[in-house]
This record gives C-alpha cells, sequence and structure tokens, in this order.
C-alpha cells in the first residue's frame, strides 16, 4: 500500500501535545479554552497512534449521544467530516456507521463511546483512551477504566473545558506534580484562536462568570444557573474556603444538614455555628446506602473527629411531593392499567425510601443522641418533623416515613 500523509495545520498547544506522544508519553492533561482545537488534536493523536500499535482506540464523551454529534457527525470549519481528515479512506478496512466504529487496515478499531456507559465498557483492554469534555463525565468513569488500560500498558489524553473544582482539577494538579505528565492550560489570551472583535461580543452576549469559566479556563467561575454558584465563588476568592477550617472541640454541637436519597446520592454538611456565622467543617456522600447503614457510618465518623452533635437536619421535601404527584397520577380514570403498574412501583420504591430513614432517624433522636437534644424545647419539633414524614408516606399514620427540618 502506498504511504498515506494525514495532515493537520496543528497549532503551537497542538505541536507540543503531539511531540509528546510521538516520545512515547502515557498521560497528557489539556485544559483548553472553548473551541481551541480540542477533538481535532485528539483525533489526530489517536490515529498516529492507531497506525503504529494495533489495538482498541476510544473517543470518550460524557454520554453516547454527545460522542456522535461531537466526533462521529462532527464537520470542521473547512467543511470535512472529522473522521474523514483524520482517518482517510486508505486506511480504513471497515466502516460501520451505526456502531460508530472503524476498523483500519492495520487491524486497529477506533471508537468513539459514551463514558455514562463505563459498566459496560470495564471488560476491555484499550490501548488509548481518550477523555473529551472530562470535566462533565461521572468521576468514576476512569478509576473504572483505567485498570484495562494500565494492563495494555496504554495512553491516555483528557482534554476538557473546566467546571469547577471537580474531579478534573483534582487530575490536573496530579499531572502538574508528575513530572512524567504533559499538562496544559490555555486560555484565549495564550492562543490567539479568536479576535478581540469576536471575544468582545462573547463577553457582552453571556454572563461574566461563563465568559471566565469557557474562553480564560476559570476553576473558580460559578456554574451558571446555580443557586450558591456566585456566594462560593466570593467565599474562594475572600480566602474563607480552605483546609484551615476546624471544629471548635469548646464550641457549640454540630448540626448535619443532609439530603437523603437511595439511590441518587445522598449528602450530608456538618457544619459548628459560631461568633458571627457558622464553619462548614466536613462533609460526606455516597449512594446505595439504606439508612441503617448510614448511621453507622454518621456514628463512626462523628467518633473519630470527636464531633459532638447537637441536630440533624434533613430535606425529604422533594420526595413528599414526588409520592403526593405521583398518586395523583395514579387515581386517574385516563391510566392504562400497565401504566398504573409503572405509576405503583415508583411509589412504593419512593415511600420505600423514606420508610427506611425513619427507623434511623427516630433511634438517633430518641434513644442516641445526647439529652439536650432529646428533651426541651427541640423535642417537640423532632417529633413534628418526623410525624409530617408519616403523613408523606402513607393515608394511615401507622407507616414510618421521614421528615426533617
Amino acid at each position: 500500500m502506498a504511504e498515506v500523509q494525514v495532515s493537520l495545520k496543528a497549532r503551537p498547544h497542538q505541536k507540543a501535545l503531539i511531540e509528546y506522544f510521538r516520545n512515547d508519553g502515557k498521560h497528557a492533561v489539556c485544559i483548553w479554552h472553548r473551541k481551541g482545537g480540542k477533538d481535532r488534536g485528539a483525533t489526530f493523536v489517536e490515529s498516529e497512534l492507531a497506525c503504529k500499535r494495533v489495538g482498541l482506540y476510544w473517543h470518550a464523551l460524557p454520554n453516547y449521544a454527545d460522542a456522535r454529534k461531537v466526533v462521529w457527525d462532527a464537520i470542521t470549519p473547512d467543511g470535512k467530516r472529522l473522521i474523514d481528515v483524520s482517518f482517510p479512506p486508505e486506511i480504513i478496512k471497515k466502516r460501520s456507521d451505526h456502531e460508530m466504529k472503524l476498523e483500519l487496515v492495520n487491524g486497529s478499531i477506533w471508537q468513539p463511546v459514551g463514558a455514562d456507559n463505563y459498566n459496560g465498557l470495564v471488560g476491555a483492554f484499550p490501548i488509548h483512551i481518550t477523555w473529551s469534555e472530562f470535566a462533565l463525565m461521572h468521576p468514576a468513569a476512569r478509576p473504572m477504566l483505567l485498570p484495562g488500560l494500565a494492563a495494555a500498558d496504554g495512553t491516555e489524553l483528557v482534554i476538557t473545558t473546566p467546571r469547577g473544582y471537580n474531579h478534573a482539577y483534582d487530575l490536573y494538579q496530579y499531572g502538574l506534580s508528575n513530572p512524567k505528565w504533559f499538562t496544559s492550560l490555555l486560555t484565549v489570551n495564550d492562543s490567539g484562536l479568536l479576535s478581540e472583535e469576536i471575544l468582545e461580543g462573547l463577553r457582552a452576549t453571556m454572563p461574566e462568570e461563563l465568559f471566565r469559566q469557557e474562553y480564560l479556563c476559570d476553576w473558580s467561575a460559578a456554574n451558571v444557573g446555580s443557586v450558591l454558584g456566585r456566594y462560593l465563588e466570593e467565599a474562594e476568592k475572600q480566602g474563607r474556603i480552605s483546609n484551615d477550617v476546624e471544629y471548635d472541640p469548646a464550641g457549640t454541637g454540630i448540626h448535619i444538614s443532609a439530603d437523603i436519597g437511595r439511590y441518587d446520592t445522598s449528602a450530608w454538611w456538618f457544619w459548628q455555628p459560631c461568633q458571627g456565622g457558622f464553619r462548614l467543617v466536613d462533609y460526606d456522600e455516597d449512594s446505595g446506602l439504606d439508612a441503617e447503614e448510614w448511621a453507622e457510618r454518621l456514628k463512626l465518623k462523628l467518633s473519630l473527629n470527636g464531633y459532638k452533635l447537637d441536630r440533624l437536619l434533613a430535606d425529604v421535601d422533594s420526595k413528599k411531593e414526588q409520592v403526593q404527584g405521583l398518586r395523583d397520577i395514579r387515581n386517574d380514570d385516563r391510566l392504562s392499567a400497565a401504566s398504573r403498574t409503572k405509576v405503583e412501583e415508583q411509589i412504593k420504591r419512593l415511600e420505600g425510601e423514606l420508610a427506611d430513614a425513619v427507623s434511623a432517624t427516630t433511634q438517633h433522636f430518641a434513644v442516641d443522641a445526647a439529652e439536650s437534644v432529646r428533651t426541651g424545647a427541640d423535642k417537640t419539633v423532632i417529633y413534628q418533623t418526623i410525624g409530617q414524614g408519616i403523613n408523606a408516606v402513607a393515608d394511615k399514620e401507622v407507616v414510618h416515613g421521614f421528615g426533617g427540618h
């Protein structure tokens, strides 16, 4: 077969990335601004690697639909399909539009995948994975797929624009500390890809925090639409978010605020009222745990850290509303029998989540909590809120439920 050249008019930041992998680099993290050529540069790297070493190459997006739109169906600014310029027909043996899969003439397979399906991908041994829009991916995707990649002595490329101080930020910080990793942070001021006129227009027609996030790669920019985002950003800039915030054993007891879920993530904030405000001293989250497991986990955390518990507050308003809404649907005479059965199953599941929580909550407030919590002014409020939860779960007040405020 005659030699086939795959070309890219690479910008300096893309050239540096390409050279890193040409020199047998293994791990790269690129934090580049929106429209900074992330996927274009990545597919060039993937094409070159796939031609050199036979194996399975994945270009992962947060979900499968993104993989098709952003990569498989993508059109470059000069009107050509991205996969055609990165993988010319001359090096393709077989192409499947349905599976979004290319088999190269040397036997390598290149395929866009959705990282949301990481459980369905764990059995494979990819030679390379590109994590595109990594900041938007499920944080468990990379840890779950990394063993297969390591077993194959493979390579990985993380390309993303920031989305707050999440797992992408943590990985970038690790990359900076490891001399064997390639790290790059590129803003529009660094790349020069967009003119001042375009940037002025963008800045004038979008929220300032969104512009800083998308084009200046600002980790601290508040997520647009988040209720508390701008307050957290302000606290960050004022130095009020740090590892120096500590629990004061001589101060008031800990308050725990919780958003409880069984199949969704449960979140627990530990805060201590103090002069002029409060200190957020700890946090915990997980999913799939029942009430008894959470009770043991929280008890252990309180014991290990020497926390004195004052009160626990939990928000179950959303589930109460869901239960009532589903009951209204169930009672609609126009509903088919099959649909009514499905609604009944959802009601049963939500009622179970609320009922599971009440036993641990009652145990804490009625038995385990300090005397100051179980008696006095707090007692009435505690059992009123438990009663609200009971009423939300069942038509009769004999079924356990949960409430908290």
